[in-house]
């Protein structure tokens, strides 16, 4: 047991909520915006700093053997930090937080991976099918643009599009599982079921909000000459803290154990100006009280007393 009044608490609070106790928090789409524009706002240079120090370490883990360990623990950074400077604690260091539970960030984070390839894959065959069914035909190219490649199309681009708000909606969905996993110490399981409910009242704006930041602006910083693309990493950033920061205000309003004592606010109602008085006026456990003194008013002898010869015995005179 530590002796340090400001170390972090280890204890769980998995076994404090679940999931069947949790009220989802509403949250429009124009909150999550306003809200990721003012925390960029706010924290400009930092969060860009950090978007383009987790795109250039992203880029070194997925061309090196480490790459299936760091990606996911980079991929919690990102809601980790956007907590962080939610909360007016964000530093970059905080963008590596989640190596503080390593086997379960990385355990996620990889069935995580694991369902991004999956969609991928699928998305591989509905092109691989659509192209083996327009051979299947037998047209020629012009036959086939004026008969059925429209439609061929038109029904390709709105599976992906599908396929990409699919994506998008699991990813906001699952927003909360990082930081509950790290700073709130839920296990995988407790977790996720935690953050399906938290987002079910606000599932559809948190998915919009979502593709709009990790996928339009993404997109557009690129077209941008590249030159967007550097306040589009601190926007991803930006997002996760305007949707994580409320969310988890609402399940926990006294914060999370594993933060500094200063972000925590204390529980209950506050003390009256009677209370606080008769605190004062106890002195501290374990010191006694300060002896008093008793004024005696013993009065304090003159020059002219203190001087005075002694005076002889009544009688008479015996030098006379």
């Amino acid at each position: 047991m530590t002796e340090n009044p400001y170390a972090p608490s280890q204890a769980s609070l998995a076994d404090t909520i679940h999931a069947d106790q949790v009220r989802p928090l509403p949250l429009s789409g124009g909150e999550i915006f306003s809200g990721a524009f003012r925390l960029m706002g706010e924290n400009f240079w930092a969060l860009c700093g950090i978007g383009i120090l987790w795109y250039l370490i992203s880029i070194f883990a997925v061309n090196s053997f480490v790459g299936l360990i760091a990606i996911p623990h980079l991929m919690a950074g990102l809601a980790l930090v956007g907590y962080r400077f939610y909360r007016k604690q964000g530093a970059l260091e905080h963008l590596f937080d989640g190596f503080q539970k390593f086997g379960p960030v990385l355990g996620f984070g990889l069935l995580l991976m694991v369902a991004s390839f999956g969609m991928l894959i699928l998305f591989a065959m509905i092109g691989g099918a659509m192209g083996a069914w327009a051979a299947s035909t037998g047209l020629e190219l012009e036959q086939l643009f004026e008969a059925e490649l429209p439609m061929a199309v038109g029904g390709t681009i709105i599976a992906v599009l599908l396929m990409i708000y699919v994506y998008h909606y699991l990813a906001g969905r699952l927003i909360l599982v990082f930081p509950l996993i790290v700073y709130f110490q839920h296990g995988i399981g407790s977790a996720f079921s935690v953050s399906w409910k938290a987002t079910s009242a606000s599932a559809h704006a948190i998915a919009l909000q979502h593709m709009l930041f990790d996928f339009v602006f993404y997109f557009l910083g690129f077209l941008l000459l590249c030159i967007g693309v550097v306040p589009a990493f601190g926007l991803m950033i930006a997002f996760r803290g305007a949707v994580c920061g409320p969310l988890l205000d609402h399940l926990y309003p006294e914060g999370a154990p594993l933060l500094s004592p200063v972000a925590r606010q204390p529980i209950g109602p506050p003390a009256t100006a009677q209370q606080t008085s008769a605190t004062d006026a106890q002195p501290p456990s374990g010191q006694t009280s300060p002896p008093t003194t008793t004024n005696t008013d013993t009065p304090i002898p003159r020059d002219d007393d203190r001087f005075k010869p002694p005076s002889f015995p009544s009688g008479p005179n015996p030098y006379s």
